[in-house]
């Protein structure tokens, strides 16, 4: 880059006066100190942000880790074990992501998530099937694989029920990770950063649960949310995020043309001759929606 300023200033001169060249020359190798410094400062800043903020996503995907983990703990109960859970892909008519299997079970979701171009996922079953327990499942399989330290953003799993949909997406979840995470430091500027820079993967759990049911479509905070789904972008194109949904409320909405799109919906299979985490999943869904109404006071 200096090189290059220093040819055009000679040539620039030449053109105009040519007794100007060796004062122009001197003035310009004058300016290359700073000039240097200047950039060399600017690399130097750039390059300690970046340092900071993959620091900040190690603290987040730490904390996140053992919060999750004793949660699991919790609603398994003493003893317990997840249950291999399977799932099927359902397309829809249009704006579906490419790379999915026609199945899956919950011990291989991470492989079946990675397959996935975007990598956005729509869980999907009935009231207590399972869904809050497969997205757990994803979250911890991807913090415990090696391969996504620094590569892969920080899942953050997230109750929807509080979400007051006139606050933009990514305040929101920057709200949510900070609140939660706090006391692990994560203040709201690093959450902010994070989640600005698309280094927080939302695990977004309960749309069906935003509005009671028979809520007609149109009047939905579910559908504003889904909007701002579908408008959550990357340099790349349409953003990460995992939604769970129950069957009838994503069917009422995606009849209307309501959908998360550019994204893969599958929906858990219920296996009569086993065991199903109706109990667990329920407990999970309580346990957020008494973390929720705390949260929701400081979303503003």
């Amino acid at each position: 880059m200096l090189v290059t300023s220093l040819v055009l200033a000679l040539w620039l001169a030449k053109q105009f006066h040519a007794a100007s060249v060796a004062a122009t020359l001197v003035s310009v190798v004058l300016a290359i100190p700073s000039t240097a410094l200047a950039w060399f400062a600017y690399r130097s800043d750039r390059r300690e942000a970046a340092s900071d903020l993959g620091a900040k996503a190690r603290t987040l995907a730490a904390a996140v880790l053992a919060s999750e983990t004793e949660q699991v703990k919790q609603l398994l109960g003493r003893g317990g074990h997840r249950i291999d859970l399977a799932f099927r892909y359902f397309p829809e008519l249009a704006n579906n992501a490419a790379g999915a299997a026609p199945d899956g079970r919950l011990s291989d979701v991470l492989h079946y998530y990675r397959e996935l171009q975007p990598a956005r996922l729509v869980i999907t079953g009935e009231a207590g099937a399972g869904k809050t327990l497969l997205a757990l499942q994803l979250l911890l399989a991807v913090l415990d694989e090696p391969s996504s330290a620094g590569t892969f953003p920080v899942p953050v799993r997230l109750s929807l029920v509080g979400w007051d949909t006139v606050q933009p997406l990514q305040r929101w979840i920057a709200v949510q990770a900070s609140e939660r995470f706090h006391g692990r430091g994560i203040t709201f500027e690093d959450a902010r950063a994070l989640a600005d820079q698309h280094r927080i993967l939302p695990l977004m759990d309960g749309l069906d649960e935003m509005n009671p049911d028979g809520t007609p479509a149109s009047h939905r905070r579910a559908t504003s949310a889904l909007n701002q789904l579908n408008d959550f972008q990357t340099a790349e194109g349409s953003a990460p995020v995992v939604l769970t949904c129950r069957t009838t409320q994503y069917a009422e909405l995606a009849a209307v043309d309501v959908r998360m799109r550019e994204a893969v919906r599958v929906e858990i299979i219920r296996e009569p001759q086993k065991a199903h985490p109706d109990m667990a999943d329920t407990q999970a869904r309580g346990l957020w929606r008494s973390r929720s109404s705390t949260t929701a006071r400081h979303a503003g």
